[in-house]
């Protein structure tokens, strides 16, 4: 068992990108972008924790968020909760750009309690959302004290409503909390918080279960279908629903939504649907459904009365978003980054720039390839226009077995970066990464795409022999990209006075903090380096 402040580090030299290969893309490629690996590690007790989420503040911390099912999960004195509550806990920390353990609090009650989202206020107040069970510590006066109830339990989770909450700063107290949810088994996986204070949740309404917190002149008061989306905006204080809107057509729609909002208060909202009938606006990029299972894409007003645009995204094939797949530009363009087993996503004809990976490279046939999993297809960006009509940018990212995409960010170049799972032991790998190779059946990864999404700047596996991936990413103001996420591997290189080289866990969160090289070029040598003389390229443009 691990000590509760312990931190195991293990990489923290450089990786340096020169070039991508290009004998298989649209367009040669020549990067001088110089990353190195700034901090790794392990974080947990001696059970099962995960991460879901990652945040930056002006100062360029990080904060982190997730679940764990441990006694012996890493608190620090003067947090909020050192106590593990009940059958899982919500954990939240803050790390320097280094990469020290600022703090960290739980956050539970005697149900099974997991964040999926965090965000940081401009007051520097840190605001987490997920699912709790009963018994979760809500404070008066909110917009739901209470438990709203479920009637049809999982084994997996069992009673659940979705829930925000708001932690001061040092994250010593926390300064409210409440429910969101009916008797349906609610649960959020995403919001963000405006530059006021207001907090906007992404969740979902299903048939029989209406939203008491729609309101009077949303652009959407009734439920359409057997599921829709539901947008909500609450007050700074989490004493009132300012408004709230559903999304939604005649089927299922929503799933994992992502949700983002822009200076001027306007929310825009990614999900999928099985939906025919959405509310599709005049002008939009794709006005029907591509297949059984689409994207939409979304941009609501201000006050949530109106919709400015609605736009389709999708293939003949599956698409699908896991939770924190938005990302906005300056501009108001907005990045789709997520899967597809669609091998018809738009083409180089239909967006304005050839993309870096022109053609779909593969997806699932079996279990070892990620069948049956999150990571079935390729990962892929696009990039849409501020009113939802064009299609500026895309690209299929993948090899020849299945991952997919669950974070990305930008830089203040404006490159996106984007981080997930992949099964492939050929994904496109630049030379000089940290991590050429694939090293077990499910490796977490980390790319950085141009703004036009017309090449890939650099890219590394991350994994060992178990089970890896990095579910999300944020990147801060002082260049440092972080990737949060979950290891089964026992056996990823340790480094670092405060190692101890084991592994005492069903599942560790995996930490990893990325960053521009120093001014003197290197570290040392890289532990991530597992086979220092192989390089790796992988054909990035797929079967014919």
């Amino acid at each position: 068992m691990r000590h509760m402040a312990t931190l195991r580090t293990l990489v923290g030299a450089a990786a340096l990108a020169t070039a991508c290969d290009t004998s298989a893309h649209s367009s040669p490629v020549v990067s001088d972008l110089r990353i190195e690996t700034r901090f790794a590690s392990y974080l947990g007790g001696s059970g099962k924790e995960s991460a879901r989420d990652v945040a930056a503040d002006t100062a360029g911390n990080l904060y982190m968020t997730g679940g764990t099912e441990t006694e012996s999960f890493p608190t620090t004195e003067g947090a909020h909760d050192r106590e593990h509550n009940g059958w899982q806990d919500v954990w939240v920390a803050k790390f320097s750009p280094s990469g020290e353990l600022l703090w960290c609090t739980l956050l539970g009650g005697t149900g099974y309690d997991r964040a999926y989202a965090i965000e940081v206020g401009p007051d520097g107040s840190v605001y987490v959302g997920g699912r709790a069970g009963p018994g979760f510590p809500t404070t008066p006066g909110t917009v739901q004290p209470e438990f709203g109830g479920d009637d049809k339990p999982s084994g997996t989770y069992g009673e659940q409503d979705g829930f925000v909450a708001r932690l001061s700063p040092d994250g010593s107290e926390l300064v409210w909390a409440t429910y969101l949810g009916v008797s349906d088994g609610s649960n959020l996986r995403d919001m963000t918080v405006g530059g006021d204070g207001a907090v906007y949740v992404a969740t979902g309404a299903a048939k029989d279960y209406p939203s008491p917190y729609t309101t009077d002149g949303a652009f959407q008061t009734e439920l359409r279908g057997r599921r829709d989306s539901l947008v909500l905006k609450l007050a700074p204080d989490g004493t009132r629903v300012l408004w709230g809107t559903y999304i939604g057509g005649s089927d299922r729609d929503g799933g994992a939504c992502s949700i983002q909002v822009d200076a001027s208060g306007s929310a825009y909202l990614l999900g999928h649907t099985f939906s025919d009938d959405l509310p599709v606006t005049e002008g939009a990029y794709q006005t029907e459904l591509g297949g059984e299972k689409d994207l939409f894409l979304a941009r609501l007003a201000p006050d949530g009365r109106s919709l400015l645009f609605l736009t389709y995204f999708g293939g003949s094939g599956g698409d699908n978003s896991e939770t924190h797949g938005l990302t906005l530009a300056p501009d108001g363009s907005a990045y789709i980054t997520a899967t597809t087993r669609s091998t018809d996503l738009p083409q180089r004809a239909r967006a304005k720039v050839a993309g870096y990976q022109v053609r779909h490279a593969g997806g699932a046939t079996s279990a070892e390839t990620g069948m049956q999993t999150n990571y079935p297809g390729d990962a892929f960006a696009a990039r849409i226009s501020s009113d939802g009509s064009e299609l500026l940018g895309f690209t299929y990212f993948g090899g020849s077995s299945g991952e997919g995409l669950e974070g990305s960010g930008l830089d203040a170049d404006g490159r996106l970066w984007i981080s997930g799972g992949t099964y492939s032991d050929d994904l496109p790998v630049v030379k000089g990464a940290g991590q050429p190779r694939k090293a077990g059946d499910l490796d977490a990864f980390v790319a950085c795409l141009s703004p036009d999404l017309s090449e890939c700047l650099w890219s590394t596996y991350l994994g060992g022999a178990g089970l890896d991936v990095v579910r999300s990413l944020a990147v801060s103001s002082e260049g440092v990209v972080a990737g949060g996420g979950v290891t089964y591997s026992a056996d990823l290189p340790v480094h670092g006075a405060a190692a101890d080289g084991s592994y005492a866990a069903e599942s560790d969160v995996l930490l990893w903090f990325l960053a521009p090289a120093r001014p003197d070029g290197a570290s040392g040598e890289d532990p991530l380096q597992n086979d220092p003389g192989s390089e790796q390229h992988g054909d990035a443009t797929g079967p014919g």
